[in-house]
């Protein structure tokens, strides 16, 4: 980058950046579930915040994947919505079978039943044999809805309405059924990521002009709706799930801390890009970033492996390598199945 106060907007939203945030979002879920698993932290203050670092990093991935569809939208204009099905939608259900079968060959060594309602369920939307692969049935969801909507012959503000009618929908159907809401509020940061990609210019502008500003007043924003959340966790679970309108809170609230999220990020990126490019784009991150969807995928299965023969501090260290190094195979296996569909490759690197 220059001395100028001009930025490239390739610098801060170029995909090379994003490749490279999926790397470290992808260890920040590992890191989350490992502590989950041997429960270091559970009896501390820092319970809820590990927690919280799970699902700001999924908050992050949904941002990246609602901001890369519509630019992909934005260059290839039509003909990329009328091939969606083929070239994202496809490939990306397939990755989610092939992964579906591995947990269905290590359930059947470990002779583990499943109910039929769990297999209703894991081809379609709710629970899932996939250990934490609800990602993926959100993912494919917002993924369907974005297909459908702009194949729809109307004007984009009445798209746009509909979008959030449908997450409006979709969250209240969920408080009414008790489904965890945790689960689905990050397709709300999938829409912002959209209209990020959307006014891309005017924030680029605005990142540059306030780029010091924004970092501390985005994060402050960020700290007092997660401080709420936390709050409201701790001090009203019984409301929280038992009352439909306390939920309807905690999820605006949660939502508001996610944009900020989002936003904060953004700024990161601004000013890393500018002072030390290399805290963000490195061979470490834009390597583990190249794997970030295979080890979401099989981190669930080796934590239960590895935490069922090892104590615990092994299994935390054993865990995390061993989840990367398999990691590795599983991607070009997926290569592999996926490669008689055009465009496959792209849409995978998208799905993350």
């Amino acid at each position: 980058m220059s001395g100028t106060d001009k930025y490239d907007e390739n610098s801060i939203f170029s995909k090379e950046s994003f490749d490279c945030v999926k790397g470290y979002l992808a260890l920040c879920i590992l890191l989350h579930h490992i502590f989950l698993f041997n429960g270091l932290l559970t009896n501390t203050f820092m319970n809820y915040p590990q927690y919280l670092i799970g699902h700001w990093a999924v908050v992050l991935f949904m941002f990246i994947s609602g901001f890369g569809l519509y630019e992909s939208y934005k260059t290839k204009g039509r003909s990329y919505i009328t091939s969606l099905p083929k070239h994202r939608l496809l490939p990306f259900y397939l990755t989610y079978l092939v992964i579906i079968l591995v947990y269905v060959i290590y359930y059947l060594i470990n002779r583990i039943p499943i109910s039929a309602s769990l297999w209703v369920q894991t081809f379609t939307y709710g629970s899932t044999l996939v250990y934490y692969g609800w990602y993926f049935q959100l993912s494919f969801l917002m993924y369907m809805v974005f297909w459908i909507l702009f194949m729809l012959p109307v004007k984009p503000v009445v798209r746009n309405i509909l979008f959030i009618l449908f997450a409006v929908f979709f969250t209240f159907e969920n408080i009414i059924f008790s489904i965890h809401f945790n689960n689905f509020t990050p397709m709300f940061c999938f829409l912002f990521g959209m209209f990020v990609s959307v006014h891309k210019e005017r924030i680029v502008k605005f990142l540059a002009k306030w780029k010091y500003l924004n970092f501390f007043v985005s994060l402050a924003i960020f700290a007092v709706f997660t401080i709420l959340t936390t709050l409201i966790v701790y001090r009203k679970q019984t409301e929280l799930y038992s009352i439909a309108s306390y939920k309807v809170v905690y999820v605006l609230l949660t939502v508001l801390a996610d944009y900020s999220l989002c936003m904060f990020m953004l700024c990161c990126l601004a000013i890393f890009n500018r002072i030390s490019p290399k805290i963000i784009i490195n061979p470490v991150s834009k390597w583990i970033g190249l794997f970030s969807l295979e080890i979401y995928a099989l981190q669930g299965m080796v934590l239960q492996i590895a935490f069922q023969h090892v104590n615990i501090y092994a299994a935390s260290v054993l865990s995390l390598l061993i989840t990367i190094a398999l990691a590795i195979p599983f991607h070009y296996l997926l290569r592999f199945i996926l490669k008689p569909f055009k465009g496959a490759n792209k849409a995978k690197e998208n799905a993350k």
